[in-house]
């Protein structure tokens, strides 16, 4: 990294010494997609670190001439579209990664809302969407993230999320679940008295906590990559028509 005499910044990527210049209006993350990265994650910028001040601004410290030099960067444009007076909100955390929500919630309300790219961790789901579509950024949802929701009916997970973790989604109003093909394990109770989860639920998670789906209303599961299926997963679902299992499971566990 380094500055031009108009004071923008100047990236050398080592691949191909390919020169990118960032002004006033450029993002660490246009910055990756132009190298052709994932996100900023995989960004290591050699002469420079980042960290975020008490005010929750990202700060980009290059070193040059033996010393550090200050300045303030946007991690993602696209998260101007989620702080609006539409939505409210708490930042946990700003890291490299992305941002770390402590809730979200919708005040207006939105039939559709896609969180955008850059929001990494969402702990509380205060409601306002009805069909909420999660980024490929996300990478964890907090313990009972979901859990009663009275709005939510339908969501799309993004391929960074790998678990559905311990009551998720717990006695919510959810109808309908789209799982990436990253998740490997549905947690305990994640979905536990969701009396409107119809499905068909797909997916090839490999492991299905206890009682993840008890008392659900689904009707038909496939379970593309199952390895243990535990305790009570499916107990008391009335409704369920067709299981689908595969070669790779191991364990079915009791109830």
């Amino acid at each position: 990294a380094d500055y031009n005499r108009d004071n923008t910044l100047k990236f050398i990527a080592d691949c191909n010494d390919e020169q990118i210049i960032a002004g006033d209006s450029a993002t660490l993350g246009e910055i990756a997609g132009r190298l052709g990265l994932k996100g900023i994650e995989y960004l290591d910028i050699a002469n420079a670190f980042i960290d975020v001040n008490k005010n929750s601004e990202v700060i980009l410290y290059i070193y040059k001439n033996d010393c550090y030099h200050r300045m303030t960067v946007l991690v993602h444009s696209k998260l101007k579209n989620l702080f609006s007076d539409d939505i409210d909100y708490e930042i946990m955390r700003m890291s490299q990664s992305g941002i770390f929500l402590k809730y979200f919630e919708h005040l207006q309300g939105a039939g559709t809302f896609e969180i955008p790219q850059g929001i990494c961790y969402l702990e509380k789901f205060r409601g306002g969407v009805n069909d909420l579509i999660i980024p490929d950024s996300m990478r964890a949802f907090g313990e009972e993230c979901f859990e009663e929701s009275e709005d939510l009916y339908r969501i799309t997970l993004g391929r960074g999320l790998k678990e559905i973790p311990f009551r998720c989604f717990y006695d919510s109003l959810i109808e309908d679940i789209k799982f990436s093909d990253t998740i490997e394990t549905i947690g305990e109770e994640a979905f536990s008295d969701c009396m409107y989860l119809r499905g068909p639920i797909v997916t090839n998670a490999k492991f299905i906590g206890k009682n993840a789906f008890e008392g659900s209303a689904i009707r038909k599961v496939n379970l593309t990559g199952a390895h243990t299926i535990d305790i009570c997963a499916f107990s008391f679902c009335d409704k369920l028509e067709s299981v689908k299992l595969n070669d790779g499971l191991k364990y079915i566990k009791g109830g």
